[in-house]
């Protein structure tokens, strides 16, 4: 059982075809400011940004093409 004593669903595992690889992403305003203003610091896409910083949060890594 889970902390709000709900039952802890074992993680279901999916084949990689079956994700898209794209999502849509709702932020606060000041959020997407900032990280749009990061961006274009770096000279990279909001995309990239975006991508990276998520991998980076999950530990993860890699150099992407976009």
């Amino acid at each position: 059982m889970g902390p709000a004593g709900l039952p802890i669903l074992p993680p279901s595992f999916e084949p990689a075809e079956s994700y898209s690889g794209k999502s849509q992403l709702r932020a606060p305003k000041s959020l997407h400011r900032r990280l749009a203003e990061r961006a274009k610091r770096e000279g990279v896409s909001l995309n990239a940004l975006t991508v990276t910083l998520l991998e980076e949060g999950l530990g993860e890594r890699t150099t992407h093409g976009d």
